[in-house]
């Protein structure tokens, strides 16, 4: 997988969903992860029932790089911050989704949020 943030922070520019440029590298990747997610994944989480696992899956990938150990070490807690409520606003358009759609939802499928989850305290939809 390629690492270079540059150059997926360019992919992020023309609109490639398929490889995102970390929300913690800067303000401005956390707002195009937000927009991608809201857009790219969440959008179309639901638009057929037999891909769901996969677009579950995909989402899940991207929350798992939200996570403290990826925040570790940041001085900036204003960026920390950005980026869980980055989290948060895909949260909620998950939640609005499923509403939407819960005629899909398969009670099976579950997307877990690391970042806004602490010990004892996860935070967790099932789909």
């Amino acid at each position: 997988m390629n690492t270079d943030y540059r150059s997926s922070r360019a992919r992020n520019a023309r609109g490639n969903r398929h490889l995102l440029a970390p929300p913690w590298a800067s303000f401005k990747d956390a707002e195009i992860w937000e927009n991608m997610m809201l857009k790219e994944r969440v959008g179309p989480l639901f638009n057929r029932q037999k891909g769901l696992a996969g677009h579950v899956q995909q989402v899940q990938f991207e929350l798992n790089r939200c996570t403290a150990k990826h925040m570790e070490g940041f001085d900036d807690q204003t960026l920390v911050s950005r980026v869980c409520e980055a989290c948060r606003r895909v949260y909620a358009g998950i939640q609005e989704a499923k509403l939407e759609n819960s005629h899909m939802c398969q009670g099976s499928l579950k997307l877990s949020f690391p970042l806004l989850s602490s010990p004892g305290n996860d935070i967790e939809i099932i789909i």
